[in-house]
């Protein structure tokens, strides 16, 4: 699933007040308007934001769950709100290859009409880590010679230590 805005910005920062994802100098973390070469490219070239997470500032704009709506956000909830989208201009962040140092700051917000198709926006994807559940049943699936995991049906995964000498 696409990240919400909440959730984006909150990896970009990585528990810093930065201005870019990993740095308060955009030419340590990010690829932007005129250090570029108005292209893309490949991940992982420039430095890392503090959990390892490579071009939030810069590269491709980066799609977010959230519609786009200024006012939305004084009258919602102050932890994570989730603005749904409606179709008309999708919520973006990051910036790209293509933008000012600006647009490259974590806490800059854009959007764009998401039937629109350009080179300079992209995806990241988030995932909702399952909440554990006793009543899940599952099946069990062999890692290696002594572990067993339980694949459960509500996606938890638990690893069982095999006693010494069963076989599989």
């Amino acid at each position: 699933r696409l990240p919400t805005e909440a959730e984006w910005e909150y990896a970009a920062r990585a528990n810093t007040d930065l201005l870019y994802a990993g740095s308060n100098s955009v030419g340590d973390v990010g690829w932007g308007l005129n250090i570029s070469n108005s292209t893309t490219h490949p991940v992982a070239e420039k430095s890392p934001n503090g959990w390892g997470l490579y071009d939030m500032s810069g590269n491709v704009y980066e799609w977010i769950w959230d519609g786009n709506d200024d006012s939305y956000y004084s009258s919602s909830s102050n932890t994570d709100p989730v603005n749904e989208p409606t179709g008309v201009d999708q919520g973006a962040r990051g910036g790209s290859y293509y933008s000012s140092a600006d647009r490259l700051r974590v806490a800059n917000r854009a959007n764009e009409d998401p039937n629109n198709r350009y080179g300079n926006f992209g995806i990241r994807l988030a995932r909702t880590k399952p909440a554990f559940s006793t009543n899940c049943v599952g099946d069990y699936v062999v890692d290696d010679a002594s572990s067993l995991s339980a694949i459960t049906s509500c996606e938890t995964i638990m690893t069982i230590e095999r006693p010494q000498g069963e076989q599989r």
